[in-house]
C-alpha cells in the first residue's frame, strides 16, 4: 500500500477517536535531529504508535497498517512495554476495528 493510504487511515482514525467521550488521543511523531555540535537528539520513543492516548484511564497506542503490513521490531518492542505496564495497544486495519477494539477497553 502507499504512503498516502497510510496517512488517510491515520487521519480517519484519529478523527475518529478524538470525538470518544472519555478519550483524548492526538498523532504522535518520532524523529531524530543532529545538533550543530553533531549531538543526536531523539523525539519521542522508538517504535511509538502512531496515534496515542488515554481512553477510559487507560493508555492506548494505535498503529495504522494498511494492506498486509506488521510491526516491524521496535513496534513491537514498544507494544510490548506498553502493554506491561497496563496500556492497550490497538493494531488499526479500518476504524470501525479500532472503534470495536476500543469499546473493549474497560474503564480503570
Amino acid at each position: 500500500m502507499t504512503q498516502e493510504a497510510h496517512a488517510e487511515l491515520v487521519a480517519d482514525v484519529l478523527v475518529a477517536v478524538s470525538n470518544l467521550p472519555g478519550g483524548l488521543f492526538w498523532k504522535s511523531h518520532s524523529a531524530v535531529a543532529v545538533t550543530q555540535t553533531r549531538r543526536v537528539v531523539r523525539f519521542n520513543i522508538k517504535g511509538i504508535s502512531d496515534i496515542f492516548g488515554c481512553y477510559q484511564g487507560r493508555a492506548v497506542g494505535i498503529e495504522c497498517k494498511t494492506g498486509v503490513g506488521n510491526l516491524n521490531d521496535d513496534q513491537k518492542r514498544f507494544r510490548d512495554k506498553l502493554l506491561s505496564v497496563g496500556g492497550q495497544y490497538i493494531v488499526a486495519r479500518s476504524v470501525e476495528q479500532v472503534q470495536d477494539d476500543l469499546r473493549s477497553i474497560k474503564a480503570l
